[in-house]
């Protein structure tokens, strides 16, 4: 039987257990409005040294005190081992890469925790903020039985100083037996300090420059929350051009079905338009977008094969809806704006059978070039629809 061990100074809402009967506590139980956390203390020296049940909440709890303490060992004990992946569900091949992607959080975190001043010793955390956890079912590449995951999440702070608040980027949280766990390196927006220090200078240049970012629109800030990165709504300009609506009437984001992709080499026209040579490697997409199983946009995309060559890893059925979010993740590219040009012409046989129309009916041509943060070139793409569905919207101020 567990003996408990009562300890001068430990909140009414924890208790301390000796295990082992050695009088030594080796596990520490939060209880009743202290939480759920259930940690153990190997080697019994008065720390923690992994844990046994650990809620989504509490997780990034931790993360903060993590930072707030500027301890490695303690963000370090949230991420999963290899044990941890596979007993949650995973396998090859998306083992290694969440296996990896840990392993780079815990050296990640040691150069955020030193040079982060945005997070001090009065800091408290306030909430998590996430959407629904999703579910990753069994049958899934690299997933053995079904995972539950948060993704996006954010971790609110209180910063100490009175009315000030902020948060802390957690990204994904993946639930691990009784324990969710990060598999990224929390991101603190709005990190002034570590910029300066980095750069090797004061932080009012930093200031300046940052608000000079925001003012160009590459940089936008939100009261109470921080600056962070503009990222443009990109499916607003199918919206502007065609109806992307139900049957009832409703705006529609539209499904995308990969049709094709493939290893080639570029044309004369999209190494152009991306600034490379002709006959230089390339990935090209072909996706098809739907409303209600009805064909709306045919896009022929091209990407240089070396910036994305991560893409070819991954099934196209789990590229899901959007591809951008998909670049960023797998390929650390980051769309931040496009040039767009708009033409017409006669639908050739093989596009009309796609977009499930007559040969030689009337289609709208967007050919995008989507451009990165300093305005080189990442992705050629043409997209083709029928003209019976545009539409010109702008609002002219």
């Amino acid at each position: 039987m567990t003996k408990l061990i009562c300890f001068v100074g430990v909140p009414s809402a924890s208790l301390l257990y000796d295990a082992d009967f050695n009088a030594k506590a080796d596990q520490a139980r939060w209880v009743n409005t202290g939480g759920s956390r259930w940690g153990i203390d190997e080697d019994e020296n008065g720390t923690l040294d992994a844990w046994k049940s650990l809620s989504a909440e509490e997780a990034t709890a931790e993360i903060v005190a993590a930072l707030k303490a500027r301890d490695p060992a303690i963000f370090a004990r949230l991420l999963p081992t290899k044990d941890d992946l596979v007993a949650a569900g995973f396998a090859e091949p998306l083992l290694s890469e969440l296996l990896g992607r840990a392993e780079k959080a815990g050296e990640d975190f040691a150069g955020l925790a030193k040079a982060q001043q945005q997070i001090g010793a009065e800091a408290q955390w306030n909430n998590m903020l996430a959407a629904l956890p999703g579910l990753l079912p069994a049958g899934t590449p690299g997933v053995a039985k079904d995972v539950l995951a948060y993704d996006n999440v954010v971790a609110l702070i209180d910063a100490g100083a009175k009315g000030s608040t902020g948060q802390v980027y957690v990204g994904s949280l993946l639930r691990c037996g009784d324990v969710w766990r990060p598999i990224d390196a929390p991101q603190v927006p709005g990190a002034q300090g570590e910029i300066a220090e980095t750069h090797q200078v004061s932080i009012g240049t930093v200031r300046k420059a940052i608000d000079s970012l925001v003012a160009d629109g590459v940089l936008e800030r939100f009261q109470g929350k921080g600056t962070f990165v503009r990222r443009p709504d990109f499916q607003s300009s199918f919206f502007r051009f065609f109806r992307f609506a139900s049957a009832g009437g409703a705006v529609r984001v539209p499904v995308s079905r990969i049709l094709k992709r493939e290893e080639t080499t570029m044309t004369v026209v999209v190494a152009a338009a991306l600034g490379l040579k002709a006959g230089a490697p390339a990935i090209r997409f072909s996706r098809l977008r739907l409303i209600e199983d009805r064909p709306l946009v045919l896009e022929d995309i091209w990407l240089p094969h070396d910036r994305f060559k991560a893409l070819l890893t991954i099934d196209t059925r789990e590229f899901g809806d959007l591809l951008y979010p998909l670049y960023e993740q797998y390929c650390g590219v980051m769309v931040a704006s496009a040039q767009e040009t708009l033409s017409a012409e006669a639908v050739s046989a093989k596009n009309a059978r796609l977009l499930e129309l007559e040969a030689g009916e009337p289609v709208i041509v967007i050919e995008r070039v989507a451009l990165s943060a300093d305005r080189q070139p990442l992705e050629w793409r043409q997209s083709r629809g029928p003209a019976s569905e545009f539409r010109y919207q702008v609002e002219i101020r």
